[in-house]
């Protein structure tokens, strides 16, 4: 409901922002942070599921590219962090159930 709307808008908003700033320096980039262990969230997802949590530390370097001029030139981009944490060999904070 409410919530997945304001997710949603707020990526629009972020995407309506990059495309409005492609002549300056100013990038828009937003960050899908579902699927970072919290103490609050972990009642709500089912490890039936093979749902993977990852710790906060795992996505910080995320934050850090993003803050520096590696990143210039990204924009209007909306990074998933289970996917980033993947793509840069971070390990899950719950391992998937062996096969």
């Amino acid at each position: 409901g409410a919530y997945y709307a304001s997710k949603l808008g707020l990526q629009a908003i972020g995407e309506v922002l990059a495309s409005e700033c492609t002549d300056s320096k100013l990038t828009s980039n937003g960050v899908n942070a579902a699927g970072i262990k919290q103490g609050g969230n972990n009642p709500f997802y089912d490890e039936s599921k093979n749902r993977e949590l990852i710790s906060p530390d795992s996505v910080k370097d995320l934050f850090l590219y993003l803050a520096s001029a590696d990143s210039n030139g990204v924009n209007g981009k909306c990074f998933n962090v289970i996917d980033w944490a993947k793509e840069h060999g971070q390990k899950s904070a719950t391992p998937s159930p062996a096969s």
